[in-house]
């Protein structure tokens, strides 16, 4: 993906199959959910593997629901990823990243901060 600000609107990205997603590098590839919008930005899904490279994921809120910016269902690899500002309400988890029981993440050179859950 070339640099740039890309909205999400209506429903979260949902991988049902295998894929690698690469930015143009963390400071200037944003991935985010429209103006006003309240979902998720990313969800992988159960037995899929999925690599995120060179980008910030932000902004997405989810209402009782776990993972405000991601939810890892499958296998999730993040490298030179921020995933920052998001958040989820009620008793859920996972304000920037929820990872499932029996699920794999692998982070490395990313940053995850500035989330709530």
């Amino acid at each position: 993906m070339p640099a740039g600000t890309y909205s999400i609107s209506g429903t979260e990205l949902s991988a049902a199959v295998n894929l690698t997603v690469r930015g143009a590098g963390a400071a200037s590839t944003f991935v985010q959910p429209a103006t006003g919008q309240t979902i998720r930005v990313l969800r992988v899904q159960s037995g899929v593997t999925v690599t995120v490279e060179d980008m910030t994921v932000k902004l997405g809120a989810m209402n009782n629901q776990n993972g405000g910016c991601i939810r890892n269902d499958g296998n999730l690899n993040l490298s030179g990823v921020n995933v920052e500002l998001c958040k989820v309400s009620g008793a859920y988890g996972g304000g920037g990243i929820y990872s499932a029981d029996g699920t794999n993440l692998t982070l490395s050179n990313c940053r995850v901060r500035y989330n709530e859950a």
